[in-house]
């Protein structure tokens, strides 16, 4: 929906996404509940040193153009409005992708994404017949209990404020336990890829840990929630919903340094997956979006490749992370 203009009578353009549409055909649909969004809203423009006083702080914004509705909720929503009753909140939380605490959370070499290896040939290839560790960047989604084994992506919440020049030192629970997450959304294109959840954890720490030597058995892959073509917007999209209190070994402990220049979460969303395992001929034969020599800058390593992203949204703030994959198969 959008707000078509705000100088004096306030018009709502109100449209359905195609599954919408869809149900409003079949008799089915019924609205029950919405959310709103401000996407188009560059808030940096709000002034306050306007020399015509405090009324003029906001006329930028005010001015701004509004977007019109979409039909495709996946591009249309990406950030909803939620309430807060904290009086003296100067920062939001935001999710960042951890590329840094440890060395092998950096994307593939020169890619700008990280490599899902899809089969036992593309795993023996870059390990040397697996006698060797997968490089940095590289996950291991031949099966549920090696991906979860293999490198995961961390996806920290915190509050980076290093520009306001005042870094918190405390807890982001202390900053406003409102502000910390505790459930997210992870959405993907099931075609390729299906989440996975980790069994029993051993190790240090257990479940909630940091480093990556824990061992895991008995994973799953996980059940997309029953809403997922509603919100989003493609027959194709999955949107799996997860917590802290069910699906704890998804979470795992916070590494220092983090990305953040204030405080972050302990619990981090570290989701991993296995690319499907059903109809990976079709997958690389129709969707392949190129083919690359000498992949991330091994020398004969030459594969299929299948970009795809996951999309990681906080169920109370709606904040949101998009992370970029690419599937890889040896040629």
């Amino acid at each position: 929906m959008a707000f078509l203009d705000n100088s004096g009578d306030i018009l709502l353009d109100v449209v359905l996404t195609d599954a919408g549409r869809r149900r409003l055909a079949a008799g089915t649909f019924k609205a029950v509940k919405f959310a709103v969004a401000d996407d188009e809203i560059n808030y940096g423009l709000y002034d306050k040193t306007n020399a015509s006083g405090s009324a003029y702080y906001d006329l930028n914004i005010l001015s701004l153009p509004v977007e019109i509705a979409h039909t495709n909720a996946s591009i249309s929503l990406k950030h909803k409005i939620f309430s807060t009753a904290n009086q003296d909140l100067l920062y939001l939380p935001m999710l960042k992708s951890d590329q840094n605490s440890v060395s092998q959370l950096a994307y593939a070499n020169g890619r700008n994404a990280y490599a899902l290896v899809a089969d036992d040939v593309t795993y023996d290839a870059i390990t040397s017949d697996t006698s060797s560790a997968l490089p940095a960047g590289f996950m291991d989604a031949r099966t549920a209990d090696g991906a979860v084994n293999s490198l995961r992506l961390r996806t920290p919440l915190g509050i980076d404020n290093a520009d306001a020049g005042d870094p918190l030192v405390r807890t982001l629970s202390e900053v406003d336990v409102n502000l910390d997450e505790t459930q997210y959304s992870i959405v993907v294109d099931d075609r390729f890829i299906k989440l996975v959840v980790p069994g029993q954890v051993t190790g240090t720490g257990g479940a909630l840990q940091a480093n990556f030597g824990s061992v895991a058995v008995g994973s799953t892959v996980a059940t997309p929630a029953a809403r997922s073509e509603v919100f989003s917007g493609d027959d194709n999209m999955r949107v799996y919903d997860v917590t802290t209190a069910t699906e704890p070994t998804l979470f795992l402990r916070k590494i220092n340094p983090t990305p953040f220049a204030g405080p972050s979460t302990n619990n981090v969303i570290s989701p991993s997956f296995i690319v499907s395992p059903t109809n990976q001929n079709n997958i690389f034969t129709n969707y392949r979006t190129s083919q690359v020599s000498n992949y991330a800058g091994y020398s004969g390593f030459n594969v299929d490749v299948v970009q795809t992203s996951v999309r990681i949204i906080g169920g109370t703030t709606g904040i949101s992370i998009t992370i970029p994959i690419e599937l890889i198969r040896k040629q």
